[in-house]
């Protein structure tokens, strides 16, 4: 994706450098705005992901902000709370681990989480650690903020 949107901007770039050197504008003039986009989006797609921020935050950060909340969140449901290095088809993401628990009983939340970082806390707090984890309900994203929200608010 990230080189076809790179792609894209380039030949957008060049159609409009070549209409302005014809329609023989002043340099430097861009009414379009499309060098700085272009220039921008260069800047952007040669940082690693984790990196792009949007001015206050990168996106490494907001995953660690989100880490340690659902960490904290799993002590504090040790009742529910597991995680396993491995998916319930025994497949995995190397260097992740997944953890889960339930709001809601029949409602998991669950998130993949750095194995490194994260397997150590979980052994020290005694979260329960199984050798594969639950069969995956087909929750999204969106059914996660969902669940959360609606059991420990009670929203629907």
């Amino acid at each position: 994706m990230a080189a076809y949107l790179s792609e894209t901007i380039n030949e957008i770039s060049q159609i409009y450098l070549q209409e302005e050197s014809e329609a023989e504008l002043p340099v430097g003039i861009d009414p379009w705005g499309l060098k700085d986009l272009h220039e921008r989006t260069k800047e952007i797609l040669a940082h690693p992901k984790l990196d792009v921020s949007d001015g206050y935050h990168t996106f490494g950060e907001l995953y660690e902000h989100r880490h340690a909340l659902f960490g904290a969140l799993l002590v504090l449901n040790k009742g529910t709370a597991w995680w396993s290095e491995y998916h319930d088809d025994g497949s995995r993401f190397d260097g992740y681990l997944i953890a889960g628990f339930e709001p809601e009983e029949g409602s998991p939340v669950t998130y993949h989480m750095p194995e490194q970082e994260w397997a150590p806390r979980f052994k020290n707090m005694g979260i329960t650690h199984l050798k594969k984890a639950p069969p995956w309900d087909g929750h999204t994203s969106k059914d996660a903020i969902h669940r959360l929200v609606k059991g420990f608010f009670g929203e629907a």
